[in-house]
């Protein structure tokens, strides 16, 4: 569990830095969700592209040494300018800590209530195929099909259990629980950003994933 969840706060160290270069957001409620999906997604490309080169779990190895190095590049050379993480203990603010908290932690308790059914044979299956060495993806049932969707998960979770050596359940679950967690962050801090309602902008957030998630 621990290897998984480092890997995802690397992810999420390198997507920020990333877009901090980019956008110079200072409010971190905003930063560092934005940050998580710019990695995720960055992770994604970095795979697709690499993955010609290096191959395996040992290549898989080689593109998150240079996936680090990136993040660790884009941060130096915003150190200096790098918003601070300043707690401030106003009963708005507990209140909306213990918001996060709540959110996470019963996400948490749900994510692990999915089913073996639908088409988590194909993640599992194409994400470890993908971990030794199948590159560009081929079904392990037909080969001579490529996916057509999905294969930016398949990528990253591969990667994951190759790197972390977890079990694919695990990964899969970690994963689903990072995206949909981010997304919530995500809305609730930019409809916050733009009406300015700490609380409110909470409803839209709330709405998008438990009506239509």
């Amino acid at each position: 569990f621990l290897p998984v969840v480092f890997l995802f706060l690397i992810i999420t160290f390198v997507g920020t830095a990333f877009i901090f270069r980019i956008t110079k957001e200072k409010d971190w409620y905003l930063l560092l969700p934005e940050g998580a999906v710019a990695g995720l997604l960055s992770w994604i490309l970095f795979l697709g592209t690499f993955s010609y080169i290096f191959k395996g779990r040992s290549g898989i190895l080689i593109i998150f040494t240079l996936f680090l190095l990136f993040g660790i590049y884009l941060w130096r050379k915003s150190f200096k300018t790098f918003p601070k993480i300043k707690l401030k203990f106003g009963w708005k603010n507990v209140l909306i800590y213990s918001l996060y908290l709540s959110i996470s932690g019963f996400l948490l308790f749900l994510v692990g209530t999915n089913t073996y059914g639908g088409d988590v044979i194909a993640y599992w299956g194409l994400a470890t195929s993908f971990a030794n060495g199948n590159y560009p993806l081929h079904s392990p049932w037909q080969p001579d099909l490529l996916p057509v969707h999905h294969q930016g998960t398949y990528l990253a979770e591969g990667a994951i259990h190759a790197l972390s050596g977890a079990d694919m359940q695990l990964v899969h679950t970690m994963y689903s629980y990072f995206v949909v967690v981010v997304g919530i962050f995500l809305i609730w801090g930019w409809t916050r950003k733009q009406t300015g309602y700490k609380f409110l902008s909470l409803i839209p957030a709330l709405f998008m994933y438990f009506a239509f998630g």
